[in-house]
């Protein structure tokens, strides 16, 4: 059963002061979720939301809280009171429309990602078609870009203190599983080191999505590429215009997440370390790989538009080619009926006992000679 949600536009706020709590996006009617996990080098457990004061009070191990969902505004209060948010960082957490940045505060570091989302997926988000182990991912290349297909994006901002990481998802989704599974193994580098190594991993969880995307992405842009060439009846022009507006759309979400990611590992802020600054130095490596793959994705789109024209004029050609030798053949055939057709008295072929088939057989020999004379002047 599909889940109705209900838009709050940007244009909402106009005349609010700043800071001011207000959701703008597709309000999902689930409720909002909260999750607490408590961690060190030798354990790592799931806490009682309930107890999210008492663990930070204590301050003696690593704590991450993953928000799912931004529908209750006073949970999100309640935890921008905890970790002393900036009231701007709230808001610009609850708006979904707010462009990927990164701000460094006196006490912590504020981050907001995007993640591709296609909403004629099933379920929650694109998790289920993207894993690279399963052979979902090609329902998802043939299904991502089709005419009446809307890419969109999910926000994830992430709060990283002394200690602390906070995860705000968008929507609820299976996104950070992963991470939670890496977070329960004894050996997971996520419990050796700190915090920022957490908001490293998450980081890196949003980035390999985009790569399983761009797999999918140039599985479709080859399919598209061969069915435009064999002149394909089922290529039309709007999905060619639909495959280079969701290029552009990508390219929206991914320039700014490499802007933001380079300003982290040049400025360095005090609570990342050096050695996570090498991971997410990685990252960002990886941010400028995907959008060479990009931009050559919309090179090859813009080039798809000129080759479908060009395969239309070519096969209205051959249309026109057929059709001009069709009355080619058939103006001395005309020529000649018309002539017979005339019914003067004193033709003499009228009356001659040959004269039909003789007639048919002249224009049966023009027609073969003209089609030979055709042949050999490779126009047919």
């Amino acid at each position: 059963m599909l889940r109705r949600k209900i838009a709050v536009s940007q244009s909402s706020k106009a005349g609010l002061p700043p800071g001011t709590l207000q959701y703008v996006g597709e309000r999902d009617p689930e409720p909002t979720s909260v999750r607490v996990f408590v961690y060190g080098p030798d354990f790592a457990e799931e806490k009682n939301p309930e107890c999210l004061e008492e663990l930070l009070r204590a301050g003696e191990n690593n704590i991450w809280i993953n928000v799912s969902g931004l529908f209750n505004l006073d949970i999100i209060n309640r935890i921008g009171k905890l970790l002393k948010l900036h009231p701007l960082t709230l808001e610009d957490l609850l708006n979904t429309e707010q462009r990927p940045k990164y701000e460094d505060f006196d006490d912590y570091i504020f981050l907001v990602l995007k993640i591709i989302r296609n909403d004629r997926m099933p379920g929650n988000f694109t998790e289920s078609v993207i894993d690279k182990n399963t052979a979902a991912t090609n329902y998802f290349s043939r299904e991502l870009f089709q005419q009446d297909s809307r890419i969109s994006s999910r926000q994830i901002s992430i709060i990283l203190s002394d200690g602390v990481v906070c995860s705000f998802e968008e929507s609820g989704s299976d996104l950070l599983d992963s991470i939670i599974k890496r977070l329960f193994d004894r050996k997971s580098r996520i419990r050796k080191y700190g915090s920022d190594y957490l908001m490293y991993a998450l980081t890196d969880c949003v980035v390999d999505r985009y790569f399983a995307v761009f797999e999918s992405l140039g599985e479709y842009i080859e399919d598209l590429e061969g069915r435009i060439i064999e002149g394909s009846d089922d290529v039309e022009i709007e999905e060619i215009y639909t495959l280079k507006r969701n290029l552009l759309y990508i390219r929206k979400q991914i320039w700014p997440i490499r802007e933001m990611l380079s300003g982290l590992v040049r400025n360095q802020p005090e609570l990342v370390s050096e050695q996570t600054v090498v991971y997410l130095s990685d990252v960002s490596d990886h941010l400028h790989q995907l959008n060479d793959i990009l931009e050559s994705y919309r090179e090859m789109s813009t080039g798809f538009y000129e080759i479908y024209l060009s395969t239309l004029s070519n096969r209205m050609n051959e249309v026109m080619k057929v059709l001009t030798i069709i009355a080619t053949i058939f103006i001395p055939l005309t020529f000649i009926a018309g002539i017979y057709g005339m019914n003067f008295v004193y033709m003499p072929e009228l009356v001659w006992e040959f004269g039909y088939p003789s007639a048919v057989i002249l224009m049966l020999a023009i027609a073969l000679v003209m089609l030979v004379y055709f042949r050999k002047k490779k126009w047919i």
